[in-house]
């Protein structure tokens, strides 16, 4: 775990930027480096000699069926067509643009970086008596 922290420090430093956002409400790193170095001494003065394993073989079979990665529903690429299950639209994209998926938009961009275009939701005008 402390070299997990140090690595936050490192890529702070390196980047002279912050901390990411969602360790803002933990302790800085500098301070649970030393947390968890202290908490590592701990354990291996109370334990001297103590085997760890390593048993992915016991694991492994816990992680069959786990569904990870993006939400599929939420919108995916596939055979160079953009499908959203949901929202029920598709759009084909031109071969070699990238395309970035979000919560509120779709964006594809020209490899070169010289072109885009984004999808995104927009609120019905007020009066707009379309079905919302």
């Amino acid at each position: 775990m402390s070299k997990f922290f140090q690595v936050f420090v490192s890529m702070s430093e390196e980047s002279d930027s912050a901390i990411p956002n969602w360790l803002s409400s933990h302790p800085a790193p500098p301070d649970r480096i030393q947390s968890t170095e202290a908490a590592a001494l701990r354990e291996k003065n109370q334990n001297p000699g103590r085997p760890y394993r390593i048993d992915a073989e016991a694991f492994l079979p816990q992680l069959e069926g786990l569904v990870y990665g993006e939400n599929p529903r939420e919108g995916f690429v596939e055979g160079g067509r953009f499908l959203h299950p949901d929202l029920r639209f598709q759009f084909d994209v031109p071969k070699g643009w990238k395309v970035e998926n979000t919560k509120s938009s779709v964006v594809i961009t020209d490899p070169q970086g010289g072109a885009a275009l984004q999808l995104a939701l927009a609120s019905p005008k007020r009066g707009d008596r379309r079905k919302q």
